[in-house]
C-alpha cells in the first residue's frame, strides 16, 4: 500500500533534518555553523522561516544544508529542503591577537544547488511547478562575523519558477566559543 501524500514530505524533511543534525559530528579543520534564517519570496511577497548548517570542506568551499517552511497564511504554502555548495570569492579577513591568527570579518559569496520542494495547498496552475518538485537554485550571499559567530544575507534564483528570494539570517559555530572556564582546583 502507498502512504498518504501528506506524510511523505514530512518523511523526507524528517531525514533531510537528521542529516542537519548529523553533521555536528562530522570532522573538518574548520568549525560548522548553525543558525535561523528568515525568508521573503519576492514575486509572491510570501515570508518563511528555516533552520541551515554550514560544513566547510575548505576555507573557500562549503556545503551548506538548509530547511525552509513558508506558512499556511502567504499565498503558497510551501515545504523545502536541499543543500548548496558556496564558494567564497571575497575574503576580508582581520587579523586578531597576539598570535595574529585570522578572523573572517567579512566575505562574498556564490552558490548553486537544489532543494526538494513540497507545495502544501497545491492547486494546478499553468505553470510547469507540481505538487512535489525538485528545483535547481542559484545566488549570492554575503557574510560578516567571526569563527563563532556571523550574520548574513542572500539572493537565490529559482530557475524551476523564475523567482527570487532574499534570506537574512545568523549562524553560530558553538565550537568557536571560547567558554570561559574557572580553574576548579584550589589555590595554594
Amino acid at each position: 500500500m502507498h502512504e498518504p501524500l501528506q506524510r511523505k514530505p514530512f518523511r523526507l524533511v524528517s531525514i533531510f533534518l537528521l542529516l542537519l543534525i548529523s553533521s555536528l559530528t562530522a570532522k573538518s579543520q574548520l568549525n560548522p555553523f548553525y543558525g535561523l534564517e528568515a525568508s521573503y519570496n519576492l514575486p509572491l511577497s510570501g515570508v518563511g522561516i528555516g533552520l541551515r548548517s554550514e560544513l566547510h570542506l575548505t576555507p573557500r568551499v562549503s556545503v551548506v544544508q538548509n530547511v525552509s517552511y513558508f506558512p499556511g497564511f502567504n499565498d503558497v504554502h510551501e515545504l523545502l529542503a536541499g543543500a548548496n555548495v558556496q564558494y567564497s570569492f571575497l575574503v576580508l579577513p582581520r587579523v586578531n591577537g597576539p598570535l595574529k591568527t585570522e578572523l573572517i570579518r567579512f566575505r562574498t559569496y556564490g552558490f548553486a544547488g537544489g532543494y526538494y520542494n513540497h507545495w502544501l495547498n497545491y492547486a494546478p496552475t499553468s505553470s510547469n511547478l507540481k505538487e512535489t518538485n525538485l528545483i535547481p537554485t542559484v545566488g549570492v550571499g554575503v557574510s560578516h562575523g567571526s569563527i563563532a559567530f556571523r550574520t548574513f544575507g542572500e539572493f537565490s534564483y529559482n530557475a524551476l519558477a523564475n523567482e527570487g528570494t532574499i534570506k537574512f539570517g545568523v549562524m553560530v559555530s558553538p565550537f568557536g566559543i571560547k567558554w570561559n572556564r574557572r580553574n576548579s582546583c584550589p589555590g595554594l
